[in-house]
C-alpha cells in the first residue's frame, strides 16, 4: 500500500496484506538486557500484552511500515518518527520490534485465537491495530516476542 502521489490512501479498518510489517514501540521496561553490559538482546514477551490504554480498546497498537510506500529503509525511517511524534521525548534508546503480518496471524493462529490486523489512523498516520481475542496466553506471547515479531530496528 503505497500513499505516494497516484496512489489511493487506505481507508479505515483497511486489512493489512500478510505480506507486510508491523513495527512496535518496545517500552524500556519491556527490553532484554544482557547483564553484563546492560546491552540490548530481545523483547520480553510482555512487550506484547495489552498496555493499559490499549486494554481498553482491545487491541495492540502498532505501526505500518509499508504505509509511506517507499523502500524498506525509508519507511521504517518514517513509520519511527510518526510513531515517536506522539511519545514524550525520553533519554533512552528508542527500540522497535520489526514483525510480518502474516508470521504475527500464523503465530496467534496456533493459539486458537484470531488476529484481524487492520489500519486504524490517528494521532500516527500509520496506526494500525492488531486485534486479538485473547491477549493473555503467556506461550503466545513468548513466541511474538522470541520467534515471530522479534527483530530490533
Amino acid at each position: 500500500m503505497s500513499t505516494k502521489a497516484g496512489f489511493q490512501q487506505p481507508s479505515k479498518n483497511t486489512k493489512l496484506p500478510d505480506c507486510d510489517h508491523l513495527l512496535r514501540f518496545i517500552e524500556k521496561n519491556r527490553r532484554m538486557l544482557d547483564p553484563n553490559t546492560n546491552k540490548i538482546i530481545g523483547i520480553l514477551p510482555q512487550a506484547f500484552e495489552l498496555k493499559p490504554k490499549e486494554l481498553a480498546a482491545g487491541y495492540i497498537s502498532s505501526g505500518w511500515v509499508e504505509f509511506f510506500g517507499s523502500d524498506m529503509a525509508t519507511n521504517l525511517c518514517l513509520t519511527k518518527k510518526d510513531i515517536l511524534s506522539v511519545r514524550n521525548a525520553s533519554k533512552h534508546p528508542e527500540v522497535f520490534a520489526l514483525g510480518n503480518v502474516g508470521k504475527v496471524k500464523n503465530t496467534v493462529s496456533k493459539y486458537h485465537q484470531r488476529a484481524r490486523i487492520i489500519y486504524t489512523p490517528g494521532g500516527v498516520k500509520c496506526h494500525v491495530s492488531v486485534l486479538i481475542h485473547n491477549n493473555d496466553n503467556p506461550k503466545m506471547l513468548e513466541e511474538l516476542a522470541t520467534l515471530t515479531w522479534c527483530n530490533l530496528v
